[in-house]
């Protein structure tokens, strides 16, 4: 049960966020992040420097309330934190759009992803500031993975923040010159979709939930061995009476210890593989999950460790 749970936990949780990388990371290809993180946004004026140099986009984020929107979400309405694009990220931001237009992200406009919505169609929201703003939906997209099943329009999401500066400034690779020289504002090559940093903050979190409680499970397996093996007394003192030395005995246990933890441990990853096998396929087109591979061994160090320590102690005390 540990391997299997821990293995599956984990290795789910680093496919996911893979998979929400590699959307982000196809829709954003080729372009470079400016932010100004120093200064609470990017400077009125700046965009329009960039836009002297190369083509580029306004970016914010922000957070909306909505309905449930895909399969699994809360019933309750739930907080998001969206991208906010203008129609300037068409062609810039490439979110393999299905119908409709990312120029048309004027006013009081959405994007969706296909699995939620169709053009057409009016969505409700509550803006950050509380206000209530019924919006139209202009495109829908394929990548809700890496962006999210929602983006809006930068004219949304500025008339509803309190600076209503962008968040970042994304543009196609150029020589900067002097803007590169700017205080406070920093140039980024890799830029990175809404959905991933969101997704390793609360990976974060659920692995450490994870490693309490198998800590807790363990421990009583690591108990249940100890008493185990301690109840075999007479079955010790008979093997002993017949001839058998302690050296044996502690041999014979040794080879349980590596049937019990081999077993368990073969038993959980191919429990966990299946699964994994078709997330991965699902999400990253390959068999193989994305994540610390290292996790099949060390689970097995550990599994084994705890196993042999559970009966190669209490064995070695009553075997005398």
């Amino acid at each position: 049960m540990s391997v299997t749970l821990g293995l599956s936990v984990v290795l789910t949780q680093t496919t996911i966020a893979g998979a929400q990388s590699q959307q982000a990371a196809l829709g954003m290809r080729d372009l470079v992040t400016i932010t100004a993180p120093s200064l609470g946004g990017i400077p009125r004026g700046l965009l329009a420097e960039v836009r002297k140099t190369t083509k580029a986009a306004g970016v914010s984020m922000t957070t909306v309330v909505t309905e449930p929107l895909l399969f699994g979400d809360d019933p309750r309405l739930m907080a998001r934190t969206v991208m906010a694009l203008g129609p300037d990220a068409d062609g810039l931001v490439d979110l393999d759009v299905v119908d409709g237009r990312l120029s048309r992200l004027r006013g009081a406009a959405v994007a969706l992803d296909e699995r939620v919505g169709q053009v057409g169609q009016n969505i409700d929201l509550i803006m950050g500031d509380g206000a209530r703003v019924r919006a139209r939906v202009v495109a829908t997209y394929r990548r809700g993975l890496g962006f999210g099943p929602i983006v809006i329009s930068r004219d949304l999401a500025a008339a509803h923040t309190t600076t209503g500066l962008d968040s970042a400034i994304l543009a196609r690779p150029a020589d900067f010159g002097e803007l590169a020289q700017r205080p406070g504002v920093r140039f980024t090559a890799e830029p990175d979709g809404p959905q991933a940093a969101a997704a390793s903050a609360q990976t974060l979190v659920n692995i450490a939930v994870l490693a309490v409680l198998l800590a807790y499970v363990l421990v009583a397996v690591a108990n249940r061995l100890v008493a185990t093996t301690t109840a075999r007394r007479e079955e010790f003192a008979g093997l002993r009476r017949m001839g058998v030395t302690p050296r044996q005995l502690r041999t014979m246990i040794r080879w349980e210890a590596v049937l019990v933890g081999g077993g368990a441990s073969a038993s959980g990853i191919t429990l966990s593989a299946v699964p994994l096998v078709l997330l991965s396929v699902g999400f990253l087109g390959r068999p193989l999950p994305a994540g610390p591979l290292w996790l099949v061994p060390a689970s097995i160090l550990v599994v084994m460790l705890i196993v042999w320590l559970a009966m190669e102690l209490p064995a070695r005390k009553i075997s005398h």
